[in-house]
This record gives C-alpha cells, sequence and structure tokens, in this order.
C-alpha cells in the first residue's frame, strides 16, 4: 500500500504493509494531493517542484534515465 506521508512541513510517499506499518519512505517530496499511479515502471507522483517523477516500488528512489543525468551534469 502506499500513500502520502507528512513529515515536519514535508511529504514523502510511503510504502505500507497489511498492519499498515511503515515500510519505506521516499528520499523524494511531493506534493501533499499528489496522485500516486502504479505502473509496470514504478509509482508516477508529482515532486514538490510540481513536476512528475517515478519512484522505484522497491526503495522509493527517483528513477533517472540517461538524458535527466546529463541535464544534471552539465548543469554543474
Amino acid at each position: 500500500y502506499y500513500c502520502v506521508i507528512k513529515d515536519g512541513s514535508d511529504y514523502f510517499v510511503g510504502k505500507f504493509n497489511g498492519k499498515a506499518e511503515n515500510l519505506l519512505r521516499s528520499p523524494v517530496k511531493v506534493k501533499a494531493a499528489t496522485p500516486i499511479t502504479v505502473t509496470s515502471k514504478g509509482l508516477i507522483v508529482t515532486n514538490s517542484s510540481n513536476k512528475p517523477v517515478l519512484l522505484k516500488t522497491t526503495d522509493l528512489t527517483q528513477v533517472v534515465n540517461e538524458a535527466q543525468e546529463n541535464a544534471n551534469y552539465n548543469a554543474k
């Protein structure tokens, strides 16, 4: 199960088991009212910068493609 959880003034995606025990928390901040769309590639959510991002279901980290890595590298 996935839902948005609040930590202080920030929001994250949390993964829970059937007993409502928190298993994971995304390192990516999300919008409080983000939809969480489960796909075969991962979870699609809206980050705190209002951009859609794809999170891995295994650890809730952001999936980064080669174009994003290059853009991040060139921005430094």
